[in-house]
């Protein structure tokens, strides 16, 4: 390939797709492009968002959770006559990290027989509900900044929809890897029995070996339409659902059935391979669940992308041209009475990155001149104080200030600067162009 031809394709990636008037093509090259523009995107989320910092922060969190989100698993499955089970199939799942897992095992047992009477069982249940909560917590946190939400759960909704979670993660783990056995006895027995179902025999068993596949695709669907503080859409969850739980088994299959990852760090580090092997299991895992959230992302609003520039680099002076512009619609919108405006809508008319406009928005929120509400499941934005206090100045003055503005005693460099700012500001605030952010239409 010469290199007019790889230009080419690289333009092509770069510009010429997104600029694709869909309704002219066939339904084929649209499957194909809005493929590869759904691929880029994710690309560019993962490295954007940090993707790998994020899971290897999830990894620790995990870690510390670890054995409290056991204890949590075994006294659900004590409940309902399955810790046995769920202890089988958690060993199974593990293979090859038995060492580690029957330690985490022994010390979950251990936690759960100090949490059965006393003073000091309820610091007991407190150190296990903080310990799973703050682990869900960071992996809302990490959804939310993908999908661009600035507002977590209140506790409530914490509550209700982490153990929701829980429940059926817990369910589907035990069922994804015993279901398969269980049904192929069943059936064997029965086509033994009937005759007639013997024909089927070899098209029923094969397709039973897909079952585990579902359940850890029903898992990951469920993952991201709940985590995520914002409304998912069921398309955009399953197609990522399915991707990244097809990923992630083919990773296991690879690092622990057949034996790459345990045969590598046995000969590296001989009896203490289990840890390091857990590690890699645990940072890959949660680099593919991230992965999988940027799929959806990009999946639900791969329609409001109109160019593939990334949000790095822009001054500060084009960022306040930004907020001004993202101010003047929100309150235009507001003072027509209309439903507040959520942050694709807001892009609709300002046309920036989504990340950038997510920055400045934040940071709008955070210094006290936006407000976040609600409107249909998804984050929407209003003003946060009366709209005839925001004039051009309010909204540079607040989102110069906002942070750390002082740091003890300044030298007289310093202080002359300040005062020449300060002056500065109340001259631009007594200008006749400092006008009401009212005053402009969207």
């Amino acid at each position: 390939m010469n290199k007019g031809a790889i230009q080419r394709l690289i333009n092509f990636f770069k510009k010429d797709i997104w600029e694709v008037d869909f309704k002219s093509i066939s339904s084929s090259k649209r499957f194909l492009y809005k493929t590869i523009k759904v691929t880029i995107l994710a690309a560019k989320g993962v490295q954007e968002d940090k993707i790998a910092l994020r899971a290897s922060a999830l990894t620790y969190f995990s870690l510390l959770s670890f054995v409290p989100l056991l204890a949590i698993a075994f006294a659900l499955a004590k409940g309902f006559g399955l810790d046995k089970v769920l202890e089988d199939q958690l060993l199974e799942n593990f293979e090859g990290q038995e060492q580690v897992f029957q330690q985490s095992l022994n010390f979950a047992h251990n936690l759960l027989d100090s949490t059965s009477g006393g003073l000091v069982a309820g610091f007991g249940v407190v150190f296990l509900f903080y310990s799973v909560m703050k682990l869900l917590s960071n992996i809302e946190e990490s959804f939310n900044d993908i999908w661009y939400v600035h507002q977590a759960r209140d506790l409530t909704r914490k509550l209700t929809d982490y153990i929701t979670v829980m429940i059926f993660g817990f369910i589907l783990i035990i069922v994804a890897n015993g279901i398969t056995t269980y049904l192929a006895t069943q059936i064997t027995e029965l086509t033994e029995q009937i005759k007639l179902l013997g024909t089927f025999k070899g098209l029923i068993l094969p397709t039973l070996r897909i079952l585990p596949f579902a359940l850890i695709w029903l898992l990951f669907t469920l993952l991201y339409m709940i985590m995520p503080n914002t409304k998912v859409s069921f398309k955009a969850a399953v197609i990522s659902g399915i991707v990244a739980g097809t990923i992630f088994q083919f990773f296991e299959i690879l690092l622990f059935k057949a034996g790459i990852g345990v045969s590598r760090y046995n000969a590296i580090y001989g009896s203490f391979a289990a840890l390091p092997l857990f590690l890699l299991w645990l940072q890959t895992s949660w680099i593919i669940v991230l992965f999988g959230s940027e799929i959806a992302y990009s999946i639900q609003n791969i329609d409001n992308y109109e160019s593939n520039i990334k949000a790095e680099g822009f001054s500060l002076r084009f960022k306040k041209k930004v907020a001004i512009a993202a101010c003047i619609v929100i309150i235009d919108n507001f003072r027509k009475g209309k439903p507040a405006l959520n942050l694709q809508e807001v892009n609709e008319h300002v046309k920036v990155p989504a990340q950038l406009l997510y920055e400045v928005l934040g940071k709008l929120i955070n210094c006290g001149v936006l407000s976040v509400t609600t409107k249909n499941d998804l984050e929407a934005y209003q003003p946060a104080v009366d709209t005839d206090l925001i004039t051009i100045q309010y909204i540079l003055s607040k989102y110069e200030s906002h942070g750390k503005v002082e740091m003890g005693e300044m030298r007289k460099s310093v202080k002359d600067a300040d005062n020449l700012l300060n002056e500065l500001d109340e001259l631009i605030g007594k200008s006749k162009m400092n006008k009401l952010i009212k005053e402009f239409k969207s």
